[in-house]
């Protein structure tokens, strides 16, 4: 895998939209051609740059890349699309029953087709290859997300906060499992300039995509509370109230749910919760320097059987550059590849090496037994 890309041809569905305009902008930087598509092609054809060329038809492209948020049907139209013209599919999915569903229903499918190929979640799904290998098969891979500055991805507010369409899955013994209404939180131990911060469960693709390409026992994923809820008290019913969640970071009544998660704090018990996992190096809870520092960070802790433990961490100072240079990326390794079926990204692509080649959005790391 390069940083030069040989002239591909992509179809961007959603061309328009703030996604497909930053893939675009890629994929032109790397010499692709273009097809722009979307629900209104008069919107499209404001998108459109000189070489472009604006049309649904599918015929002739290396990869159709699905930058549009789309639900399961439109999804498997796109997909069928895509096949049906012999091309290869991504797209940024970023809800986890979508996911599993494309991982499930298209794993024949004759071209490649690579869901959630974005920063939801294909970084935390890479580092988990990385931080697993050497030590299969694991006992647990955690994956976790901070957020500098209290802004979370657009993508992981809207999933974590409003929750998934379809059912919330955990992994566990070996086996999927409906996530019902246990709660699962604690604290857990960033890099700095995060530090340690209340976390609590989400609904990531990394639930699903993980334990299809590493023998683990369990899946984990957390999001930190600073990104999702008024005040670090109500984590422990943040997988209960993700409506009011969801409205309370968007609206004026953050300030309301803020003072009843003072209140709960003052005559609620001041104990910590269990941390979901073991550091060595935990600060006080603050994300203090967050702001002007990165602006996201993603953990991906394996767990061997016998306790050894890998830490693969990427930072860096925008999700939503991340996400189209991920696709770009993506799109450029599939129309060069012979891949087929479902994947995610780790399974399609050298974890690693998809790693190395995004350092003008991320920096990576590896601390390793």
């Amino acid at each position: 895998m390069s940083g030069k890309s040989p002239r591909v041809n992509v179809l961007i569905y959603g061309a328009n939209g703030r996604l497909g305009r930053m893939v675009a902008a890629a994929l032109r930087a790397r010499g692709a051609r273009l097809r722009l598509s979307g629900r209104s092609r008069e919107r499209v054809k404001t998108a459109a740059k000189e070489g472009d060329e604006v049309s649904d038809d599918a015929r002739g492209v290396d990869v159709v890349v699905n930058c549009a948020p789309t639900d399961r049907a439109a999804t498997d139209a796109l997909i069928a699309t895509a096949v049906a013209a012999g091309a290869h599919y991504a797209d940024a999915a970023g809800e986890q029953a979508l996911v599993r569903h494309v991982l499930d229903v298209h794993a024949r499918a004759g071209v490649a087709v690579i869901p959630a190929l974005g920063f939801d979640y294909a970084v935390g799904d890479c580092l988990a290859a990385v931080a697993a290998r050497g030590l299969e098969p694991c006992a647990e891979v955690t994956v976790a997300y901070a957020f500098g500055g209290r802004q979370a991805g657009a993508n992981s507010v809207a999933f974590a906060s409003a929750g998934p369409r379809g059912h919330e899955v955990v992994y566990r013994n070996g086996q999927w499992h409906p996530a019902g209404l246990a709660l699962d939180f604690g604290t857990f131990d960033f890099p700095q300039p995060f530090g340690r911060q209340r976390v609590g469960r989400y609904g990531a693709g990394e639930v699903v995509t993980v334990p299809r390409h590493v023998r683990t026992r369990r899946v984990r994923a957390y999001i930190a509370a600073s990104a999702l809820v008024p005040h670090p008290a109500l984590v422990p019913l943040f997988p209960l109230v993700r409506p009011l969640a969801a409205l309370a970071v968007r609206t004026p009544l953050r300030h309301v749910v803020g003072m009843v998660g003072g209140l709960l704090a003052r005559v609620g018990s001041t104990r910590e919760p269990d941390s979901p996992t073991v550091g060595s190096t935990a600060g006080p809870d603050s994300a203090a320097g967050a702001a002007t520092g990165p602006s996201f960070v993603v953990v991906a802790e394996a767990r061997a059987l016998d306790g050894r433990v890998a830490r693969a961490t990427a930072t860096g100072p925008n999700c939503h550059a991340a996400t189209a240079e991920i696709l770009a990326l993506g799109a450029q390794f599939l129309a060069n590849g012979e891949i087929k079926g479902a994947l995610s990204a780790a399974a399609a692509f050298p974890p690693d090496k998809l790693l190395d080649a995004l350092t003008t959005v991320l920096t990576w790391s590896l601390e390793s037994p």
